[in-house]
């Protein structure tokens, strides 16, 4: 069993999970999570297309979230 699956599909499948908001949810239409937002930032750094991030809002949710979370 070989499992592939085009990396056109997997950008997509990310970049839609996206909101106004800079981050990333579970699904489309959902709000930032932290972890989301990392493993996005993470799959895309690896898919070499990190240029589609809006860096500057991703920086605000982590630092948001964390200083929810954390109350730091």
């Amino acid at each position: 069993f070989k499992f592939t699956m085009e990396k056109s599909y997997i950008l997509n499948l990310i970049l839609k999970a996206a909101n106004y908001e800079g981050g990333f949810g579970a699904t489309p239409f959902n709000e930032a999570h932290g972890g989301y937002s990392f493993c996005a930032l993470a799959a895309l750094k690896l898919l070499g297309k990190e240029n589609l991030l809006d860096i500057d809002s991703l920086i605000v949710i982590f630092i948001l979230i964390y200083m929810y979370y954390h109350k730091s």
